[in-house]
């Protein structure tokens, strides 16, 4: 572990940080966000949202999309464009 060799590089005390990380995070499975247990964050939630297109400066018939949007609303990426006002979302797991 990279923290490690800081600590020992540093002379500093493990008591509080790699051992902490060690004890209530590795040992526990929590490796991260990509884990299913999550890691030292909690998860933000990923959204589905449905635009019907309505607010543009020029509204269409396909100006709709569907977007995923991040809990924290910060990410935001269009994922099926150019929609005639959608009107739900179906998820194939699969694909």
């Amino acid at each position: 572990m990279i923290e490690e060799h800081y600590i020992k590089e540093r002379g500093l005390s493990p008591e509080k940080t790699v051992d902490y990380l060690k004890k209530d995070f590795l040992a526990r499975g929590k490796l991260g966000l990509k884990s299913t247990n999550g890691g030292l964050y909690p998860r933000t939630p990923t959204l589905l949202v449905l635009d019907l297109g309505l607010a543009g400066h020029q509204v269409s018939p396909t100006s709709g999309s569907v977007m995923e949007i991040s809990g924290n609303g910060k990410a935001q990426k269009t994922l099926v464009p150019h929609q005639c006002f959608p009107d739900g979302i179906d998820i194939d797991r699969e694909s």
